[in-house]
């Protein structure tokens, strides 16, 4: 395993990229960046006089539907209105705002000499990285925190390798298979106490999007643990979301807390489906068991059930509604990636939306039969024990 140490410099880059936006006349009145990321391709944060809006960039592939392209960047939106949080499209501000930053990129790509570069070899890759921030905000008094980039565990189907791909083809390094990279914020509990000292407390998501916080590496470098004795030094809630049974090493931490939630993706109960999908993830057993365990514990739990792999629905809910307080339900996104695996063994289900459809409406009326909230994105917090009460 190849070991390099360095300081983080692709957020610095991005910002000065940017910064035409932040002059005088840059962006149309009454918007400013919010924040700039760089963990999982790049990513702008805009607030404006209704609503949060968030404009991403991938490297550019023609295959990927997105709402604008420049010559080397897939550009793509997201909204977030605090009014009517059920809302998914831009209105005419936010599309002005949309075509000012696209014409920013078109403008500046040319700087950026992108280079591409290719490896497949087997050499697992790890960077021990410095950085200047971890606490990226979502929304009032919400954060999104990433211990890692990358992730060892390697899932062929995770709709967010491209993005992690993206962020290394920006800093010049060569396409490497995903799964057998991972950057460490070896500074990260110095950074996050710092930034935590100037923030209103309120809850901090860690989930497996670009990294599992409790990836096997979490083992040796114990990151994520380290960001939670911040946390619960400085009053902030942690929520998470993982696959490995490690975060039982962290149970009696996490009990300390006067609110947390710890979640698990579970999006099969065919240990063999699991199996042929996610070969570097544990068990479906063992994550049940881990759940058991931090629900016994007095902890809020939730599932997560994406992919919606091919399963048993009477099956699933039976033996995941016992321990989890709610449940997220989302589709394939990434159907190219796992299809051919789910043809070979003869499972094809989930590349039909008619399949996903009824099988969706199915579990979802069979979880709410037993009281677990399903896909709380009005409230997707209210499952949360109160204050000092232990489920």
């Amino acid at each position: 395993m190849a070991i390099e140490r360095i300081q983080e410099e692709l957020r610095p880059r991005f910002v000065q990229f940017f910064a035409p936006l932040q002059a005088p006349g840059g962006m149309p009145a009454g918007w400013k960046i919010l924040d700039i990321e760089t963990d999982q391709g790049v990513s702008l944060v805009f607030t404006g006089p209704h609503s949060t809006f968030t404009i991403e960039l991938e490297r550019r592939d023609a295959a990927r539907a997105c709402l604008a392209r420049t010559v080397h960047f897939n550009v793509y939106y997201s909204v977030v209105d605090r009014l009517a949080p059920e809302r998914r499209t831009y209105d005419a501000d936010e599309r002005v705002l949309f075509e000012c930053v696209v014409a920013c990129i078109a403008a500046r790509e040319g700087e950026l000499a992108l280079t591409d570069v290719t490896d497949w070899s087997a050499r697992v890759r790890v960077r021990e990285i410095e950085v200047s921030r971890m606490l990226a905000p979502e929304s009032p008094r919400v954060y999104y925190m990433n211990a890692y980039v990358g992730c060892m565990i390697g899932c062929s189907f995770c709709y967010a390798s491209h993005r992690g791909e993206t962020s290394r083809w920006l800093e010049g390094l060569p396409r490497t298979r995903w799964g057998q990279w991972a950057d460490v914020k070896i500074n990260a509990a110095e950074v996050l106490r710092r930034e935590c000292d100037n923030l209103e407390p309120g809850i901090v998501r860690m989930s497996p999007i670009i990294t599992d916080p409790y990836q096997p590496i979490e083992r040796k470098y114990a990151i994520t643990r380290q960001a939670l004795e911040v946390l619960l030094e400085k009053g902030f809630i942690p929520v998470i979301l993982t696959r490995s049974s490690l975060i039982l090493r962290d149970i009696e931490l996490l009990a300390r807390f006067p609110q947390a939630a710890v979640g698990f993706s579970i999006p099969t109960d065919d240990d063999a489906i699991r199996a042929a999908v996610e070969p570097g993830a544990e068990s479906i057993e063992a994550r049940l068991d881990t759940l058991r365990q931090l629900h016994d514990a007095g902890i809020s739990t939730y599932a997560m059930l994406q992919p919606m792999l091919p399963l048993d629905p009477e099956r699933y809910v039976e033996m995941l509604a016992p321990l989890v307080h709610a449940i997220d339900i989302r589709p394939l996104c990434e159907v190219p990636r796992l299809e051919e695996t789910l043809r070979q063994i003869g499972r094809p289900g989930p590349l039909d939306p008619g399949w996903e459809e009824a099988t969706y409406k199915t579990i979802r009326a069979a979880f709410e039969a037993r009281g677990v909230v399903v896909n709380p994105e009005n409230e997707p917090w209210a499952y949360l024990a109160p204050p000092g009460h232990r489920r």
